[in-house]
């Protein structure tokens, strides 16, 4: 039996994994004690808490909470707990861990699934939640009329789509073979109300985002990136002088507002990123704001923003 104040360590570790919508689950042997004070403070500047936990502990907190963690469990450990943006912590982890040698991701539990290191990798290369809904509303805002009547019936591929994510998830988890309901159940799906697929999109996880907005774009031909591409071309007939609709950008670009403390790393880290001089990049830092990197993704945008946010520089994305 746990004595009092290891019991009431267990109590805090249940609610934190609780509330935790992503957990990165890392070893630190051989990190010195002024490199782990800069990883902390790196994680805590995103909001994101990183705690040294004893594994025994770690373990009946987890059985406690419902998560299985105990194959991560093994020598010093240190755990990232993300609870608002599950994308921010496993991108800020996995960049955290190229910076430091020593600071080595096992793996993590993100959206309630247990993953090893190579999927904590694979995870954050993800674009966030945020940009994955932008994308899902261009693919609905298209003007282009050839594809008017491909939107026609995106409405009722969306509640297929849906529906076919789901069978996918509990096959995996189970290993059985489909059932034979799930084709009366796709076609129950297709008389889904909007107000019922939205709320069945706001209880996706990123991962199943992704998948369903690839799937739209890619099987069903609804491009959002030709969306906005095009929503600036006024329609045939339109007025001259009519106004068109202000297309939302395609690219990116990353402005360096303050320098912060560590202007020498940073100069060299911008150095690295963009090919440039060091004269150059160096006159770059001097006359703030300046643009690092231009035409980037979003997801290569906040990438590099948290790179350079990681040397304590101001970024802004525009």
């Amino acid at each position: 039996m746990p004595t009092a104040e290891k019991e009431r360590q267990v109590q805090e570790l249940e609610e934190r994994f609780k509330r935790a919508k992503a957990l990165v689950i890392t070893g630190f042997r051989g990190l010195s004690s002024g490199d782990m004070v800069e990883v902390r403070r790196e994680l805590k500047r995103h909001h994101l808490e990183y705690r040294v936990v004893k594994n025994r502990l770690a373990k009946l907190a987890a059985a406690r909470a419902g998560i299985e963690i105990e194959p991560l469990l093994e020598g010093p450990t240190g755990i990232c707990f993300g609870y608002d943006n599950p994308s921010l912590a496993v991108k800020l982890a996995v960049a955290v861990a190229r910076r430091f040698e020593q600071y080595k991701i096992r793996g993590g539990v993100i959206e309630g699934s247990l993953v090893d290191a190579h999927g904590v990798e694979e995870w954050a290369k993800l674009p966030t939640r945020e940009e994955l809904l932008a994308r899902l509303a261009g693919a609905f805002q298209s003007p282009i009329r050839g594809l008017a009547t491909a939107l026609g019936g995106l409405w009722r591929k969306l509640t297929v789509a849906l529906h076919a994510i789901e069978q996918q998830k509990k096959k995996e988890q189970t290993q059985l073979d489909p059932d034979p309901e799930q084709e009366k159940g796709a076609s129950q799906m297709s008389t889904m109300t909007a107000e019922q697929i939205l709320e069945a999109i706001d209880g996706m996880t990123v991962k199943d985002l992704h998948a369903l907005v690839k799937a739209l774009e890619e099987k069903y031909g609804v491009s959002a990136q030709a969306a906005v591409a095009v929503a600036a071309v006024p329609a045939a007939g339109a007025p001259a002088g009519g106004a068109a609709p202000a297309a939302a950008p395609t690219t990116v670009k990353v402005v360096l507002k303050n320098a912060g403390q560590q202007k020498v790393q940073l100069i060299k880290k911008i150095k690295d990123i963009t090919g440039k001089g060091l004269k150059e990049c160096k006159e770059l830092v001097d006359a703030l704001p300046a643009v690092v990197k231009d035409g980037l993704s979003p997801e290569e945008a906040n990438q590099l923003k948290a790179q350079l946010e990681q040397l304590g520089a101001e970024v802004e994305l525009q």
